[in-house]
């Protein structure tokens, strides 16, 4: 597969490294590293990150270029809505992380809290969303979107891009914009969390569907949630900054 030697090779002679040094820097012998560069041997989950460093790559791109054996070096491909452009092997001097994917949305379905992150923490999953400037990085993350809430924007199966909204965050959420919603009862033992667009309403702020299923018509009134004798709770986790849409 010349096309991965290639791109690998004129990498590492831009940069004045050698493929001895990228392999050590794996922790992997020589061997596995001439395999991968023939395209007999796939780069492994836990290599990604050193490689893209090693080779001062957005991981982004090298995932695009491995996804691809006959890819160009100069080819530009689209990953998730992000459009990754490999320009004669130039360093990237704006690096990026890769999302990390921490839960679902799914509005209707409730859990215990035991059960929320049951299946979801420990994957080390991660989306095809890459950070975004102006956010803190450790604080962006990904939902996956479950079930028809959300079909006129997102739907099953695309992911949401976010950013926590701990402590009210270092920014402002405006009307209009999605935010992911915790809707909790029975004092907090059963949770839903969900997106919906914030809305100024004649009573008061509102968080709207963005779904034509009929389960998901009727919009949360924030008022509702204030009274005292009101056993449930809604509060804002964090505001949808991207959309991965899936066909």
């Amino acid at each position: 597969m010349p096309a991965m030697r290639d791109w690998i090779g004129k990498r590492l002679k831009s940069l004045g490294k050698t493929k001895g040094a990228l392999s050590e820097h794996l922790g992997v012998a020589p061997a596995r590293m001439t395999e991968l560069s023939k395209g007999n041997r796939q780069l492994q989950s836990n290599e990604i990150m050193p490689f893209a460093e090693f080779l001062e790559m957005d991981p982004m791109q090298v995932l695009s270029m491995l996804s691809d054996p006959n890819a160009s070096v100069d080819q530009i491909k689209e990953i998730g809505g992000a459009v990754v452009e490999m320009v004669g092997l130039e360093p990237v001097q704006n690096k990026k992380s890769l999302i990390p994917i921490r839960g679902e949305v799914a509005a209707g379905v409730w859990k215990q809290v035991d059960e929320l992150y049951q299946g979801v923490e420990g994957l080390n999953e991660f989306a095809d969303l890459v950070t975004v400037p102006g956010y803190p990085e450790d604080q962006q993350f990904a939902l996956r979107v479950v079930g028809h809430s959300l079909n006129l924007i997102a739907p099953e199966g695309s992911t949401l891009h976010c950013v926590s909204h701990i402590n009210g965050g270092a920014w402002d959420i405006l009307e209009g914009e999605l935010v992911i919603i915790q809707h909790t009862k029975f004092q907090g033992q059963m949770i839903e969390n969900t997106a919906k667009r914030i809305r100024q309403g004649a009573d008061g702020w509102e968080l709207c569907p963005e779904s034509n299923h009929p389960d998901f018509q009727k919009p949360l009134k924030v008022a509702d949630f204030t009274h005292d004798d009101c056993d449930d709770e809604i509060r804002v986790l964090a505001k949808v900054i991207g959309i991965n849409r899936k066909p």
